[in-house]
């Protein structure tokens, strides 16, 4: 329990907003909130002086996340206490960006309170390293993406390292063969990079932008995840998953959204509760059969497929659905409802070119 009870301050309105809203009741004693009504000012941005009860580091960690790095500043010229919890939180990576472009590499780590901006730029005889827009330093005979790849692994040496993003972009060009010599060179360094660490990385969630299914093999099996958001850069051919889906961390992916046109079939999905992706043409028989499987999954469902349905098909996939009850067509758009319990039902959205099932209450 955190001992805050002999704590007395001014919350701010948003902070005890979100206190009441996510703490459960059985963490508090809500006895210390003295809410003097003669103390309180409309018009002001804080609540009237309070006595923070005793409350588990789990409760206090939920209602942190919450607040942006402004009110977390706030927070810690409260109490000694508070700012020491505020400082174990800034341990937390909330975002990690790496851009590439064509001579240079930002790497942007956001924390919860602070914030690393390092810019490495080719050089003629090396590469130039600046952070936060300070001092920048020259590295003779240093490749740029070589000296990324180093910071990069600063940024991630801790052994249990989490970050709740990592996103991983380029600069999309005309393709030409040094620019995607340079990008392929990227990759596979940033995939040796992770493949060396003791452990993979925690990441909640990966944004990519890929050209090849093996440039994103070589990020997706050095990290744990739970989103994936995948950016199909070349968007002429249809992007083979095939290396992809035979990964083990393939399959304790809850999230998947992919833009572009990819190789995987409805039943690559059936573990996946929440998915957005373009995917080949499949068979009414096979839509109709992970569509059965979700009604009886009971995970919340939230899919989106944009695929190609002949008319004869669509027809028959309106028939289908129609039994579970009433439909609606307007403009070439078919919706309806299929009721699942008393509290849960499923929409679903039907076109010629996708289709759509997603929970609702």
């Amino acid at each position: 329990m955190y001992p805050f009870h002999n704590c007395s301050l001014k919350f701010s309105e948003k902070f005890l907003e979100i206190f009441l809203e996510v703490v459960p009741k059985r963490y508090v004693d809500f006895g210390f909130f003295n809410k003097n009504s003669n103390n309180h000012n409309n018009s002001s941005s804080t609540l009237p002086a309070a006595n923070l009860p005793n409350l588990v580091a789990p409760a206090l960690d939920k209602i942190m996340r919450y607040l942006s790095g402004e009110d977390l500043m706030e927070l810690r010229l409260v109490c000694r206490s508070l700012n020491d919890s505020v400082t174990k939180l800034d341990l937390d990576t909330r975002q990690i960006t790496i851009y590439l472009n064509e001579d240079l590499i930002q790497l942007n780590v956001t924390k919860a309170v602070s914030y690393l901006s390092c810019t490495i730029t080719a050089a003629e005889n090396g590469c130039i390293v600046e952070k936060n827009g300070f001092c920048p330093t020259v590295h003779e005979g240093v490749d740029f993406i070589d000296e990324g790849m180093k910071e990069f692994s600063k940024v991630t040496k801790k052994r249990d390292f989490n970050v709740d993003e990592l996103q991983v972009q380029f600069e999309d060009g005309d393709g030409e063969s040094k620019k995607k010599s340079r990008q392929d060179e990227f990759y596979e360094k940033l995939g040796a990079t992770l493949a060396k660490r003791d452990q993979k990385l925690n990441c909640r969630e990966l944004s990519i932008g890929v050209h090849t299914p093996s440039d994103l093999k070589l990020i997706l099996e050095n990290v744990f995840l739970e989103k994936l958001n995948i950016k199909v850069h070349d968007l002429k051919m249809t992007f083979d998953m095939d290396q992809i889906k035979i990964i083990p961390q393939w399959n304790i992916i809850t999230h998947l959204n992919i833009k572009g046109l990819c190789s995987l079939r409805l039943t690559d999905f059936q573990h996946i509760p929440n998915v957005d992706a373009e995917i080949l043409p499949d068979t009414v028989a096979n839509i109709m059969d992970h569509i059965e499987t979700r009604l009886h999954t009971p995970a919340k469902v939230n899919m989106l497929f944009g695929m190609k349905i002949d008319h004869e098909s669509l027809e028959a996939l309106k028939q289908y659905l129609k039994r579970y009850g009433p439909q609606t067509t307007i403009v070439g758009q078919t919706t309806g409802r299929i009721q699942l319990g008393s509290d849960r039902f499923v929409k679903y959205t039907l076109k010629s070119s996708s289709w759509s099932l997603k929970d609702e209450k």
